[in-house]
């Protein structure tokens, strides 16, 4: 009734009748992925990131971390689209994205192993949005490749997919979509 929910427990002869939040029947029809850790793989801020690559809507936009010397900073720089091939991007606003992509919560879990129709259902294929961060480590490189779909009917949460983890999950939305 409402926001309560009625139950009864039954141990042996012994029967308790309680009323609880209605939130609790929520938590108990979960389903197991409610219980997985929503942890997502990340990387650590020290990691050396040496390329950006953003695309959306068929618009790809790639920025390489260029570092002339030990004694001058680093410069992010423009590598595509062609009109902004060789100028210099701004460096807090790479930066930002670099580190809102590395702190990527998900508050929900919801495919361990989608299908492709369920991909296509949260806007995952193709996303509206692709990030890819490469990052450097000795003589090797690895992309970190994060997948944004569509924002929920409400606009509340925001579907999304790693590369590190096929599992689909929702997040807030954030600047970065």
């Amino acid at each position: 009734e409402g926001e309560v929910v009625y139950v009864r427990r039954e141990e042996g002869e012994t029967q308790t009748r309680l009323a609880v939040p209605a939130t609790l029947l929520d938590k108990i029809n979960a389903g197991p992925l409610a219980y997985l850790d929503r942890t997502l793989p990340t990387f650590p801020p020290t990691a050396d990131v040496t390329k950006v690559v953003l695309v959306r809507d068929g618009q790809t936009n790639e920025l390489d971390k260029e570092k002339k010397d030990d004694k001058t900073p680093p410069v992010w720089k423009f590598k595509q689209p062609k009109e902004l091939a060789d100028r210099t991007a701004d460096a807090k606003t790479v930066d930002d994205l670099i580190a809102d992509l590395r702190q990527l919560n998900a508050d929900k879990l919801l495919v361990e192993k989608p299908t492709d129709g369920e991909l296509e259902k949260y806007g995952l294929k193709p996303p509206s949005l692709q990030a890819t961060v490469t990052i450097k480590s000795g003589d090797k490189t690895e992309d970190k490749v994060y997948r944004f779909g569509k924002l929920s009917d409400d606009k509340s949460v925001r579907y999304a997919q790693q590369s590190d983890r096929p599992v689909v999950f929702q997040i807030r939305p954030t600047s970065i979509v």
